[in-house]
């Protein structure tokens, strides 16, 4: 039995389903699971963000086992209420510990698989690519310790694609939970593998609303490209991008390279954007909309227009990520920050 986590917001969602294509093509004969049960724990999003709860199903219609299904439904309240009573988001007790824990005291004899917890075939260089990104995740203090960072994810970026691939293709016996949430969508091998099955299954619903309507014909028509200005909770993850220039870099290389582009921002605070035009590359000269509408549980909205769009400008965000991975342009021009993602361009 191998079983998925998964939680968070819908791009961390997505991570987990693409790391469950890949461990089901890695092992054929096994049953694969997800477990969603973090969900059933409201008051876990003091440390682990729901944002709109378990997407997959509702946004895409994915169907997969659960393995609390396969349970009574007074094994499940059990099991939810010994994962509630250790009471992880209190006391500093990783959630990802918590869980195993608690299936295990239910005799489900999980080892784990991720990178949460450890894994002694996790490679040394993940070990280490992993290390860099918790050391320069951070806001920079200085343009000297921001260019520091940009410079030691250059050195890095060696080391980070291959030993997650063989990690997660690894086959393995017994029962396994596995915690490796975002590491896999970075892989170009595992894109590539995973690509034509991902993309057969991740169909967003046509719009319904004139608002998201007359949006996608402007972005149809035009060389439209998003803007991806992620905030809020990841705002010390992201405010290098608003400081030291990268999106005037981005916009200017979009503006050399793609004629009358149009750009549209999509942002959980459009209206510090709408104010603070020039922090995210763009000027009173520029074509521009905001996407300011899509919010609770139909903020997935905001990543269909993102994937529609011709071009993509993105921060640090699983969100904005997939935006580019579900872009069809075979032209596209993706932009990130130094790092790891996939982009077309790094500044």
């Amino acid at each position: 039995m191998k079983v998925v986590n998964i939680s968070c917001g819908l791009g961390n969602q997505l991570a987990a389903y693409f790391n469950y294509l890949v461990i089901k093509r890695a092992n054929p004969e096994d049953d694969i699971y997800i477990n969603t049960l973090i969900y059933d724990i409201p008051e876990a999003d003091k440390i682990v963000k729901q944002w709109n709860g378990y997407e997959l199903e509702k946004v895409f219609d994915i169907r997969l086992k659960n393995i609390m299904d396969v349970l009574s439904k007074d094994e499940q309240d059990s099991i939810r209420e010994d994962l509630r009573a250790t009471r992880f988001w209190e006391n500093g007790y990783r959630s990802s510990r918590a869980i195993l824990e608690t299936f295990n005291k239910h005799g489900f004899g999980f080892e784990v698989a991720g990178n949460f917890l450890g894994d002694e075939d996790y490679s040394i260089n993940q070990q280490l690519k992993l290390m860099v990104n918790k050391f320069f995740s951070g806001q920079s203090r200085s343009l000297f310790t921001y260019g520091l960072k940009q410079l030691a994810w250059i050195i890095g970026s060696g080391v980070r694609r291959k030993p997650t691939a063989e990690f997660l293709k690894k086959k393995r016996d017994g029962n396994i939970l596995y915690f490796s949430s975002f590491e896999g969508i970075k892989s170009p091998d595992l894109v590539k593998e995973v690509g034509p099955e991902l993309r057969k299954t991740l169909a967003f619903r046509p719009f319904t609303d004139d608002k998201n309507k007359e949006m996608l014909k402007i972005i149809e028509a035009t060389n439209s490209v998003s803007i991806h200005a992620r905030r809020s909770d990841y705002l010390p993850y992201n405010n290098d991008c608003y400081k030291y220039g990268y999106f005037k870099r981005a916009a200017n290389y979009i503006r050399r390279h793609v004629s009358d582009p149009v750009f549209v921002v999509f942002s959980e605070d459009c209206a510090w954007c709408k104010k603070n035009r020039g922090s995210i590359g763009l000027s009173e000269k520029d074509t521009v909309y905001f996407v300011d509408w899509n919010t609770g549980a139909d903020s997935y909205r905001d990543l269909q227009l993102m994937s529609c769009c011709k071009h993509n400008i993105i921060t640090k965000s699983s969100f904005g990520y997939w935006a580019v991975l579900l872009n069809k342009n075979p032209n596209k021009i993706t932009c990130s920050q130094r790092g790891d993602y996939l982009t077309t361009n790094h500044f």
